[in-house]
């Protein structure tokens, strides 16, 4: 089962690029860049690694979900989830799901991780 943790934010284009090729996207151009240093919040980009190399990642931002009544709850809108190729099939992804479900968990829910806001 691969290692989960948050990354750090000088690990996050790493992570987008690994994100867009589990699409099978070109990667990033430089122009890019800013784009993913601003639309990454910390503490909320984890990694799953095997062997200290990182093989899937998933992202989770701040939002509200409307439940019956009107009211709105926050809610962590996951993104950004991908898998290498080369190490599907093997708990990746399950290990990073959770990982953020057990993060809200711990940290009082939704409402008061930043991970999960």
């Amino acid at each position: 089962m691969p290692h989960i943790r948050v990354l750090e934010p000088h690990e996050y284009e790493v992570a987008v690029a690994l994100f867009l090729r589990s699409l099978h996207h070109k990667p990033l151009g430089d122009e890019h860049r800013e784009f993913v240093r601003l639309s990454t919040q910390d503490g909320r980009q984890l990694g799953a690694f095997e062997g200290g190399e990182l093989i899937g990642t998933a992202y989770s931002f701040g939002s509200a979900l409307a439940v019956p009544g009107g009211a709105a709850v926050p809610m962590a809108a996951v993104t950004r989830v991908g898998v290498r190729a080369d190490h599907t099939r093997r708990g990746a992804l399950t290990a990073l799901m959770r990982g953020q479900l057990a993060r809200c968990r711990d940290l009082g829910g939704a409402d008061r991780d930043p991970a999960c806001q």
